[in-house]
């Protein structure tokens, strides 16, 4: 019965997705209110526009290096590095920093992060996988199931220790993290060593070059980017917003708790379409969905009765199922043309997110204070309804 119900899951993709769960448990119990956080320590916009500059930015500059790491290493042991950097992470955050040093340790995040999503994903492309579109969907939805606990746990631990409490309770999961990791997949994770040299590497990154100079590919990989760049503001300065609208802090914790858990039960919805779309109709429908809730939030700007708090919830679950389709079937497309080179693969597919995303935030940072929320929201959906435009043209006899 339970089968019937819930899309299918093989036993890699199952452990990876929990190291994942874990993972962003940790980390989503404070970062899901860190533009809250930032605010109480008295940054400026353009500030958390830079603070999320840092954190992206070394993702994907680290993200080859270690991609080339994988061919040496176990990449469940780069994976365990990657958690322990969360884990340093959230200790360091129980101490008093200047600004400098506070955007160093977001470095030290970026780098543990590209340890993490390179190998984990390796991990993944390196196994015969059944559906690749199902696999990644899972991978990238196990962070959602978070979201039914980790906003509400966080948001309790903050009110009673005014995120000390949440730092210390991140810590305690990335350790347990380790822990599985260590025990469900290292031995797994074996099967993906090999004697690739820098050479050989480099061959291989200029064998994937030609694959995604196909028509297809590039159309794709445009909406993508141009969505993870929207992802960049929405995700940096999306509390922020809610607070210039005139929100308080009470309804802000009430809408992340039950947005979350909204999203997490509505992404089983999502996980089973992904398994009967292709990877490219998974891109052109989810970045038209994306496209459509940026544009209506920048509107509701302008029309503030239009943004009440059930407007705003049913805009967020449809605009998040978007960025999830884009996500899924970009890993799906990555994942089953450079099948022969599932590190290369892991380390292309981990640049994207963050590399658009940082520069998604730092363009935010600049021009919300200048032509407001409602005006960028506009424009970053107009953004990606145009290369979605664009991109089926490019490609409109590949896509389908």
């Amino acid at each position: 019965m339970i089968q019937r119900i819930l899309p299918q899951i093989d036993q890699i993709t199952r452990d990876t997705s929990i190291s994942h769960f874990l993972l962003m448990f940790g980390y989503r119990m404070f970062s899901f209110y860190f533009p809250l956080f930032l605010i109480e320590k008295g940054y400026s916009v353009p500030q958390i526009g830079y603070v999320y500059l840092f954190i992206y930015l070394p993702i994907a500059l680290a993200a080859p290096f270690v991609g080339f790491l994988n061919h040496k290493i176990n990449p469940a042991l780069l994976t365990i590095i990657g958690i322990a950097g969360y884990a340093c992470y959230a200790l360091s955050m129980l101490f008093a920093w200047d600004f400098w040093i506070f955007l160093l340790l977001q470095v030290m995040l970026g780098i543990a992060a590209a340890c993490y999503f390179v190998s984990s994903r390796a991990m993944l492309m390196g196994f015969h996988l059944k559906n690749p579109n199902r696999s990644f969907g899972w991978f990238y939805s196990s962070s959602l199931y978070v979201d039914i606990l980790a906003p509400a746990l966080g948001a309790l631990l903050i009110w009673f220790g005014n995120f000390y409490l949440v730092f210390l309770a991140s810590l305690i999961a990335h350790v347990l993290n380790v822990i599985f990791v260590a025990w469900r997949l290292y031995a797994k994770a074996k099967v993906l060593k090999d004697h690739t040299n820098i050479r050989q590497m480099a061959g291989n990154f200029k064998e994937m070059g030609k694959g995604l100079a196909h028509r297809m590919m590039l159309a794709a990989l445009a909406v993508s980017l141009a969505t993870l760049f929207v992802t960049g503001i929405y995700r940096s300065f999306f509390f922020v917003f809610l607070r210039e609208e005139g929100w308080q802090e009470q309804s802000i914790l009430l809408y992340g708790t039950i947005s979350s858990i909204a999203f997490a039960l509505f992404s089983l919805l999502v996980i089973k379409r992904l398994g009967r779309e292709s990877s490219v109709q998974a891109i052109r429908e989810g970045g038209g969905i994306f496209s459509l809730t940026t544009i209506l939030l920048g509107f509701g700007v302008f029309f503030a009765p239009l943004l009440n708090f059930v407007s705003v919830l049913i805009i967020t679950l449809l605009h998040g199922a978007g960025g999830m389709m884009v996500g899924s079937g970009k890993s799906g497309l990555l994942s089953k043309r450079f099948f022969a080179y599932p590190e290369e693969a892991g380390a292309l597919d981990t640049i994207f997110a963050p590399l658009a995303s940082a520069f998604g935030s730092l363009a935010a940072g600049l021009m919300i204070g200048v032509w407001g929320f409602g005006s960028v929201f506009m424009g970053a959906g107009m953004l990606v309804g145009g290369t979605v435009i664009a991109a089926f043209f490019l490609g409109k006899r590949n896509f389908g």
